[in-house]
């Protein structure tokens, strides 16, 4: 591992699983510019790209650049943004945060930035999963200005600048700039998208509650379950929960929900905490993913799985 340049790995030899890769090594190249990395893919100088930037989404460019070497398939990844109203009491009342939330054009955002290739999210959870419930944010997830700012007056407005925190290194400054453009032409406030300078810094931020504010966030499933955008995002004291959110009742029911008897149990009363979710709106939901990756004319057999990413055991070197 050559920080911050390279990691490489090479083929274990007496590997006796039945899913041994079909390559002798390979190597993970860093990139802190998706645009850098799509043009080292076009000159040859990698094989394959987890996401094509959005540059490339554009008009469906990338069709165009990698013809027979491009793959659309939907899959786990939710992108949201996270708010931790302890940190920043401007955003301590829920219809502040609804407000902003209804100031979002998901739509014209999708299209303008992401050449249709994404989905705007209803809810907390992918659609991909078991116990998948639509709608479950409302309203609060549909553009509506004029509904946005009766919100965000009844909540007591927003004074000063909010910053979108995202990191630098993810290929998010085009919808960042866009959502913040959003949100200050439907109600006013003043929206800024400030770069971290890569995620392991917003992280290491955000864990010393130093961040106001929105900040991005994505979650792909763990495991195909309601259960796996819950309980490590939003349970007290969880791994993923930068938002400090403290809720007995959710607790609760995510206990009743994992002793359920059935699949079909479980998922009602974990619909049910995803409901609390929606209730406190603690994050926003923005849209739903989908694995848009490109390769080289040196690979073959790429395919992604459900969890975002190429299926690196399967990808073979041409001869």
């Amino acid at each position: 591992w050559d920080a911050n340049k390279s990691i490489v790995l090479e083929k274990f030899a007496d590997y006796s699983g039945e899913r041994a890769g079909k390559v002798d090594k390979i190597t993970f190249q860093i990139f802190q510019d998706q645009d850098a990395e799509y043009t080292a893919l076009q000159a040859g100088q990698v094989d394959i790209i987890r996401q094509v930037p959005a540059s490339a989404l554009v008009d469906d460019t990338y069709k165009t650049d990698l013809p027979d070497r491009n793959l659309d398939k939907a899959n786990s990844t939710l992108q949201f943004l996270g708010l931790n109203y302890k940190v920043d009491d401007k955003l301590k009342n829920v219809k502040v945060r609804q407000a902003i939330s209804m100031a979002i054009d998901r739509p014209t955002i999708i299209k303008e930035i992401f050449n249709n290739a994404f989905t705007p999210a209803t809810g907390w959870v992918s659609p991909v999963v078991d116990g998948y419930k639509e709608g479950a944010c409302g309203e609060y997830c549909t553009y509506d200005p004029e509904k946005a700012k009766q919100l965000l007056e009844e909540g007591g407005g927003y004074d000063g600048k909010l910053t979108l925190t995202y990191n630098g290194d993810g290929g998010h400054k085009e919808w960042a700039e866009a959502v913040c453009n959003s949100v200050n032409k439907a109600i006013g406030i003043d929206c800024v998208a400030t770069p971290a300078v890569d995620f392991k810094t917003m992280l290491t931020q955000l864990g010393n509650d130093e961040l106001k504010g929105m900040f991005r966030m994505g979650w792909v499933m763990d495991y195909p379950s309601i259960e796996n955008y819950l309980a490590p995002i939003y349970g007290k004291g969880a791994g993923s929960n930068y938002y400090a959110y403290d809720n007995a009742d959710f607790q609760k029911k995510m206990r009743e929900a994992g002793a359920a008897e059935t699949p079909e149990e479980a998922n009602k009363l974990y619909q049910e905490a995803e409901g609390m979710i929606a209730k406190e709106f603690t994050t926003i939901p923005t849209w739903y993913g989908k694995t848009i990756i490109g390769w080289s004319e040196k690979v073959d057999n790429v395919q992604a799985t459900p969890f975002g990413n190429p299926d690196l055991a399967a990808i073979t070197v041409k001869e």
